[in-house]
């Protein structure tokens, strides 16, 4: 799959960009050369939903606490931009 650049994938009509950065209070950022387990949690919804979670917010913040691990996170494209 090719690399898209945030320069071409965030344009005028993308109504929250912010929701695609991943720069939000509480995420975490990890060098994933360094991790010996990388989780992805996925949620089948939109940002604002899944980063909402109770339960995503918390198993989110358990793997990324224990030491070697590192997790991510990915929901559903909003319709701004799932038509690009």
């Amino acid at each position: 799959m090719a690399k898209v650049a945030v320069e071409n994938l965030i344009t005028p009509e993308i109504v929250k960009p912010a929701r695609y950065l991943g720069n939000e209070l509480g995420s975490h950022h990890k060098p994933w050369e360094s991790s010996q387990v990388r989780w992805v949690l996925t949620y089948p919804e939109i940002y604002e939903l899944g980063a909402s979670n109770l339960g995503h917010i918390i198993l989110y913040n358990i793997l990324n606490a224990q030491s070697g691990q590192l997790c991510d996170r990915a929901y559903l494209p909003a319709p701004d931009l799932g038509t690009k």
